[in-house]
């Protein structure tokens, strides 16, 4: 079981650093040529000459049908296949969620119900989630998972903005808001919630970053209303 700060430390880190992370041919319309039909040169005797000319002259000319056209055939069109709806609710290791957003979530190899960790894109925010035994306080945690994330991105100035109570499926926890600034001057942002869940004994700490620190502020309070405690 991991109690210690360094050993949360380590734990959060590695959690982090492994979740950050026919065309077919039309045919071809052919020109249908109209036949035509050539007479047959007529050898005569020159006594008979003038006969022949007065019978061609009298005989109906052969007249020849032109065929239709030929009707291309339309390519065949692909149905595409329907796109497999994402999941809407997590329910496993001791908690659930529940979002109106299919997410796909990717759990840590190894995570069990006393400890674990999980991530997904959501609405534009980059989210994990972390839980271990409850013993570290909640604002070590939260400063902790702050620490953290400021020193994976040292090209980043970061600067908290604010702090207070959070409250958790009727659990009380602790929250910390912060803003990162690139060189070219845009900004992102980020909040930390951290809780404990007593019916199992577990700590969570919710993490979620985006470049607009508004949505962000609306996912995080998205999913903590989604969140919910299960008996271990």
């Amino acid at each position: 079981m991991i109690r210690t700060r360094l050993g949360w430390s380590v734990f959060l880190a590695g959690a982090l650093l492994a979740l950050a992370a026919c065309s077919g041919s039309s045919p071809t319309n052919m020109p249908t040529e109209t036949p035509t039909i050539t007479a047959p040169t007529i050898t005569t005797p020159t006594a008979t000459v003038a006969l022949t000319t007065a019978l061609l002259a009298t005989e109906t000319p052969s007249t020849s049908t032109a065929l239709p056209p030929a009707t291309a055939i339309p390519p065949a069109t692909e149905t595409p296949e329907p796109a497999t709806a994402l999941p809407t609710s997590f329910t496993q290791h001791g908690f659930s969620l529940v979002f109106e957003r299919g997410a796909d979530i990717q759990v840590i190899e190894g995570a069990i119900p006393e400890a674990g960790a999980l991530s997904f894109a959501y609405g534009q925010a980059n989210i994990v989630v972390t839980w271990l035994p409850q013993g570290n306080s909640l604002l070590a945690l939260v400063s902790d998972t702050y620490d953290l994330i400021q020193g994976s991105q040292p090209a980043l100035v970061f600067e908290t903005l604010a702090d207070g109570d959070l409250t958790v499926d009727g659990e009380s926890g602790l929250f910390l808001g912060f803003k990162a600034t690139d060189t070219s001057g845009a900004t992102s942002g980020g909040l930390i919630g951290s809780w404990v869940c007593s019916t199992s004994g577990t700590t969570f700490t919710l993490t979620l970053t985006g470049a607009d620190a508004a949505l962000v502020q609306i996912r995080f309070d998205e999913i903590v209303d989604g969140f919910a405690c299960l008996a271990s």
